[in-house]
């Protein structure tokens, strides 16, 4: 999401080889693509008209979507501030600019990267999850303070309790 049309330009030519794009110049517009495409990682300018970068991140982290989508602000606002505000808004990334192309395209790389394993985990968590609540074999497990962190449908039918 940027405003300006030579920034999405420039983005366009450094990733549309490697990359399916999907463009917004303003933020409600970002808001409903992210909502009704498929969106592995969201490249978003801070200063926008009407809706800034920090909003749209705001409503993305609300987003039952979109909350676990990353998102890198590429923007020229490079004051600590600002930089500081962009990761308390839930970036995973910050980039300045001007970016070198070498540096977009690693840390866009990177990112992917680390959201296609942390769905991985997710998916490897959840099908242990299910074979565990369907296994014959009461599992209980506990952290280190005997919270109960695990408990399938055989323990529970076992004790008497419910998980939670």
């Amino acid at each position: 999401m940027d405003d300006e049309g030579i920034n999405i330009s420039v983005l366009i030519e450094i990733l549309s080889e490697t990359y399916n794009l999907f463009v917004a110049t303003d933020g409600a517009t970002a808001l409903e693509i992210a909502n009704s495409e498929h969106i592995d990682l969201i490249l978003l300018d801070i200063v926008m008209p009407e809706m800034d970068g920090y909003e749209v991140a705001s409503k993305l982290q609300e987003g039952e979507k979109t909350s676990t989508t990353p998102f890198i602000f590429l923007t020229a606002k490079n004051d600590s501030q600002s930089v500081v505000k962009g990761f308390q808004a839930g970036a995973v990334d910050y980039i300045s600019k001007p970016f070198s192309k070498e540096e977009l395209l690693a840390r866009v790389q990177t990112h992917l990267k680390i959201h296609n394993l942390n769905s991985e985990l997710v998916e490897n968590k959840n099908f242990l999850q299910s074979v565990l609540d369907y296994s014959p074999h009461a599992v209980i497990s506990t952290d280190l303070n005997g919270t109960i962190t695990l408990f399938n449908k055989a323990a529970q039918k076992l004790l008497g309790y419910a998980a939670d």
